[in-house]
């Protein structure tokens, strides 16, 4: 191998990167962050990188392609993706090419879109990009001439690339505009050559699209900043940080870029047959007329790809062989919901002076060589690190190897998260003569204009002309929410919002699972029956095999499955009527504290006053006991039971059921204890009193295991399932009846909708994804352990307020504290980025709720906000500064 590293590359798909910035080094980690078995070569790369799976060659050159073409005589790979400006506007894409290998990237003619301003300005203006106006020159007293004629401002730009990225100097006045053209003019000699374009006012954005060709795939924006100084002052330099998304990003501006702006630009480059694949970089500005192009980069910005790059949770490998299937039309991005702040760490001169009066790129001039300390004490769950000009010395150390070292990538829910996670871990990083900009979107945070979590779009008049009043979900979440994905929810104005609340329990695996979603979408394509009532179907026959193999038959449960009208209250109403058939008893005994549904039978057996107003009288006869525990205390629910139940006197009736919750959800997340619930199955079989366990919140894995009562060793007599049965959040009820119980005569309880074919699919898939074995269950448990020890440390011990909970259904008791209710909390939170819902008997709680399936990170990250959240109702003042430990 003549890789001339250490590393020895892992079995499974090879490729080759070249580059050699932070980008390169952030498109190495795209690759081999999304797909498990790619080895990346990273030629030259950094030798610094200590990543599994990133192998550098220091014998590839950016100049040269023949040193790459050498390197892939003994390291074959499936394709070369090229990011480097430099070896694009060399050729390199063409040699790789014509030498038979597949490679990425834009041929040197495409690559002079960003290699010449005055080609880049002209392409733009042949096929109707808006840009600014224009002239080029080759000749310096004409250039000034023009520059005198315009009643603009104007900018001057070098027409080719320049190595200290100050190619660009944006002008204020005429005199500054010429003074430009004559530093440009003593600079190049004979070969001058400039362009010349009126000044834009307003904002800038990075766009940044993946090309096969003939079609294209929009990534998130960014926000560069581009001057080597505080507040945008200094030399305009290759940038020294950025944020992602753009502040303003969202979807109408998404659809004002895709059609002012990329379809024509595909169009243009299909028509003068330029061959462009891989990333195009079109730096933008934001006008009072609209959308006006800068400047076409043939490659991902820098330092924009540190930002944009790492929430991107597609198959970057899969979207390259797209590219060169050309069938990038087909595919799509999934990126994660947090902002990204990403800061340039440069070198300067060692020796102090003044910065700006130096020359050169960005600081002056600089000594390379330099140890570099802190780069193993950054915290990778508060921030990345992107290396550029990094190698080792002869002892193996990092050292500095050129003006921009590296990038400091902070990430959070918010703009003030994210930056304050990059601020906070750079500082642990040191090397002499060590510059940085200090106020990396130090300005949208001081007006306000971080928008990521200002007020996003709310849900507007017609919800409350034509809606009922008895909605509440859109009192609480006042947005307007379009679309979700995994923990995900996302409102039409493109707001992100983590989601703690999972519908309520119906979406334990996250929103429009892909598995699922494929299923779901073979089924109609083909036709599939969508309503069913009780026909044989073969989804139907699918749900039931499937929920028979992988959870009843593991668990040595043997259940008759009754599909109910669509929802939980329905599935309630069959276990109460089921239960009064079978023992000819008319009495349910419940639990104070629990909810089981808003019907008549169900409503009845529900604890909590506020949904029985003015129906007391009509309800059935229920009566209510003490659960074991509650806001009153401990209590002893099965001595209270037999006192009721074993005197003839107690005044009540021998009931027919007892319906429970294992786990009280919208009483206020308490857990009845192991004891109590062996001892009730006993007392349920000393008296003929028929079991039924209300799972339809807690089950479906919610508290690491399938069914709640598992961890119990008990089996009740009938189990109602809904919610998250379905898999997707599709309408779906079920009862679970022990065959000796399951008396039904035929359409005795019926219901028109007992038959949602799509709910059988998705649900059947649901259960082979994820409880095939126990990794799922153990994983949940696992997470719910974390949000135990993170409740404690970070919310009893500060605040003092009390948590429940298991698995992943959690509540924090704000009751005890003074002042502030979890209402409030929610807002703060909902401010923030984190949808997260209350319950008990008066508010008082705050219930964690998140997916099953929710990542690690985010999972910490929404804890984190609602510690803040706590902070921010206890202090009454939001601190976009606070740290949250752990």
């Amino acid at each position: 191998m003549n890789s001339q590293n250490d590393k020895s590359p892992a079995t499974g798909t090879r490729i080759l990167v070249v580059d050699g910035t932070g980008r390169g080094h952030a498109i190495c980690d795209l690759f081999t962050r999304t797909h498990p078995d790619v080895t990346v070569f990273y030629g030259p790369g950094c030798d610094v990188i200590d990543q599994e799976r990133i192998v550098p060659v220091p014998s590839i050159s950016l100049d040269e392609p023949r040193t790459a073409l050498d390197f892939l005589k003994d390291n074959p790979v499936e394709f070369v993706f090229v990011s480097n400006i430099d070896a694009l506007s060399r050729g390199y894409v063409d040699v790789l090419r014509a030498h038979g290998h597949r490679a990425i990237g834009p041929t040197r003619a495409a690559a002079e879109l960003e290699s010449s301003k005055e080609r880049g300005k002209r392409f733009c203006s042949d096929h109707g990009i808006p840009t600014a106006p224009y002239q080029f020159f080759t000749d310096p007293e004409a250039a000034k001439a023009y520059i005198r004629s315009r009643p603009y401002a104007c900018v001057v730009k070098t027409d080719g690339l320049c190595k200290n990225g100050d190619g660009a100097i944006v002008c204020k006045t005429a005199s500054e505009a010429e003074a430009a053209v004559d530093g440009f003019a003593r600079e190049s000699g004979d070969a001058f050559q400039v362009v010349v374009e009126k000044r834009l006012e307003g904002q800038e954005i990075s766009i940044f699209a993946l090309l096969d060709g003939d079609s294209y795939l929009l990534f998130p924006t960014a926000l560069d900043f581009k001057r080597a100084l505080e507040n945008d002052a200094g030399k305009n330099c290759d940038g020294m940080g950025s944020i992602a998304p753009h502040p303003a990003d969202g979807p109408t501006l998404r659809e004002e870029i895709r059609e002012t702006l990329l379809d024509p630009l595909v169009r243009g480059l299909r028509q003068e047959g330029l061959d462009f694949s891989g990333f195009i970089y079109v730096g933008a500005m934001m006008t009072d007329t609209g959308l006006h192009v800068i400047e076409l980069n043939a490659r991902f910005g820098d330092s924009e790809a540190e930002a944009v790059l790492p929430g991107v949770h597609s198959d970057f490998t899969q979207l390259c062989r797209a590219i060169l299937a050309k069938e990038l039309r087909d595919q799509g991005l999934v990126t994660d919901g947090f902002v990204r702040c990403s800061v340039a760490l440069t070198q300067g001169r060692v020796e102090s002076t003044d910065p700006e009066s130096l020359p050169g790129w960005p600081f002056g001039a600089f000594i390379t060589g330099q140890p570099i300390t802190g780069l193993d004490t950054v915290d990778p769950s508060e921030a990345t690190l992107f290396y550029a000009n990094l190698q080792k010395d002869a002892e193996g150390r990092p050292v500095t190897s050129g003006g921009r070292v590296l990038h400091v990538v902070g990430k959070g829910l918010s703009l003030a998260g994210a930056v304050d996670a990059a601020y906070g871990q750079l500082g642990r990083i040191a090397f002499p003569g060590m510059r940085y900009r200090t106020d990396i979107g130090a300005r949208l945070l001081a007006t306000g204009g971080a928008g990521h979590r200002a007020a996003s779009e709310a849900p507007g008049t017609i919800f409350e002309d034509r809606e009922s009043d008895v909605r509440s979900y859109s009192r609480s979440f006042p947005t307007l929410f379009a679309r979700a994905k995994g923990d995900w929810l996302i409102a039409r104005d493109g707001t992100r919002y983590l989601d703690f609340f999972a519908g309520a329990g119906a979406l334990n695996y996250g929103h429009n699972p892909e598995a699922l979603k494929h299923r779901l979408l073979t089924y109609l394509e083909s036709d599939g029956l969508t309503h069913g009532l009780d026909f044989a179907t073969s989804a139907k026959a699918d749900f039931l095999h499937t929920f028979q193999q992988y959870v009843l038959a593991p668990r040595g449960l043997d259940y008759k499955v009754q599909f109910c009208s669509p929802s939980g209250t329905n599935a309630v109403e069959a276990a109460l009527k089921l239960a009064r058939l079978v023992t000819g008893r008319g009495n349910i005994l419940s639990f104070s504290g629990g909810f089981h549904g808003v019907s008549m039978g169900s409503l009845a057996a529900t604890g909590a006053a506020y949904y029985k107003q003015g129906l007391y009288s009509s309800l059935p006869r229920t009566t209510q006991v003490p659960y074991p525990d509650s806001p009153l205390g401990r209590f002893n629910s099965l001595d209270y039971l037999r006192r009721l139940v074993e005197d003839p006197s107690s005044g009540t009736e021998k009931p027919a059921a007892i319906l429970l919750e294992t786990v009280q959800a919208e009483g206020g997340i308490y857990v009845a204890p192991v004891e109590f619930l062996r001892g009730l199955r006993a007392f349920c079989d000393k008296h003929g009193i028929l079991l039924i366990v209300d799972d339809i919140q807690a089950g479906c894995g919610r508290t690491g295991t399938f069914f709640s009562f598992e961890r119990a060793g008990i089996q009740p007599d009938l189990v109602t399932l809904s919610k998250s049965i379905s898999g997707y959040g599709l309408p779906m009820a079920v009862l679970l009846i022990k065959p000796e119980l399951d008396i039904w005569q035929p359409g005795q309880h019926n219901g028109t909708f007992r038959g949602n074919q799509l709910a059988f699919i998705a649900g059947a898939e649901a259960i082979r994804q994820h409880w095939m074995d126990g990794t799922f269950a153990a994983s949940t448990r696992e997470k719910g352990g974390l949000v135990a020890e993170y409740l404690e440390r970070h919310v009893t011990r500060v605040f003092g307020a009390p948590v429940r909970g298991m698995g992943l259904i959690w509540g924090i008791d704000l009751s005890g504290i003074s002042g502030i209710t979890a209402g409030q909390v929610s807002k703060h939170c909902f401010a923030r980025g984190l949808v997260i819902e209350t319950c008990g008997r008066q508010d008082d709680v705050l219930k964690l709720l998140p997916p099953l399936t929710i990542s690690r990170e985010n999972l910490e990250l929404g804890l984190g906000v609602i510690v803040e959240a706590l902070h921010e109702a206890t202090c009454g003042a939001f601190n976009p500064n606070l740290k949250v430990a752990g």
